[in-house]
């Protein structure tokens, strides 16, 4: 009988075992179901849009990891696998799933909270509920002061922390007196509530998910974190300038 040196069988173990072991490089995938309780068909053309996203920082856009587009999406509740690389997945950071429904640009439904979730754990299919952007519109405010009046109507993006907008660029906010904001950040139009109750606050911003070339699509996504950064607000010489911790963040002029 021949025998093996000690260190030649504890590389051979070493070795049995990485075999055994799940590779963390290789491709996972997240299953699951999206649907809601809103009793209406989709359109046939209508698609799913799954998003995996690093939500770690509260004060600026989330950061895709995944991406998977359902089309056409069917009826609900509507099977989806979300395929993602586990080297981008950081131990120090949230996840969370996002999703939307869309037919030919326009939106149909959306993920209106946060779905946290753990992507290296995630062993049981994930329920997704959505609701209908018809079906949620801004809560009541209080009545608006007279010295709020001047926020309504229609402005034009100009700078953003203190430098020029792109050339080119065109980034625009709309501020109605249901106090429902809208308007076009750059590439994708989007919407959202705002809320003067106790402090200029932006929240439930959603927006088409287009792609686009720089610089539009940075532009926007800095437009968007200064929206939601933003919790004042000055109109200064006729413009609106957007502040957030003394600072301002946006400015924007009376759109022509």
């Amino acid at each position: 009988m021949q025998f093996q040196p000690k260190s030649t069988l504890a590389a051979l173990a070493l070795a049995t075992a990485m075999l055994t072991l799940p590779s963390y490089a290789d491709g996972i995938s997240i299953s699951g179901e999206a649907s809601y309780r809103e009793r209406i068909a989709l359109p046939p053309t209508a698609e799913l849009q799954v998003q995996l996203v690093d939500v770690s920082l509260a004060d600026a856009p989330s950061k895709v990891i995944a991406s998977t587009l359902v089309s056409p999406a069917g009826q609900v509740p509507i099977p989806f696998t979300l395929d993602f690389d586990a080297s981008a997945i950081s131990d120090r950071a949230t996840y969370a799933l996002q999703a939307r429904i869309e037919n030919d640009g326009e939106l149909l439904l959306i993920t209106d909270t946060r779905h946290t979730i753990d992507p290296l754990a995630a062993a049981i299919p994930e329920q997704l509920a959505l609701v209908s952007v018809a079906a949620t519109p801004p809560a009541a405010e209080p009545a608006v002061p007279e010295a709020d009046a001047a926020l309504f109507g229609d402005w034009t993006l100009v700078e953003l922390d203190g430098k020029p907008t792109a050339e080119g660029v065109d980034s625009s906010l709309t501020i109605s007196k249901d106090l429902s904001i809208g308007g076009g950040g750059g590439c994708n139009r989007f919407g959202g509530n705002l809320s003067l109750a106790d402090k200029f606050d932006i929240s439930n911003v959603f927006s088409t998910m287009m792609a686009c070339e720089e610089p539009a699509m940075a532009q926007e996504q800095a437009f968007f974190a200064a929206l939601e950064a933003a919790t004042g607000y000055q109109i200064v010489d006729g413009d609106l300038n957007l502040e957030a911790d003394g600072k301002v963040v946006a400015r924007l002029t009376p759109a022509s």
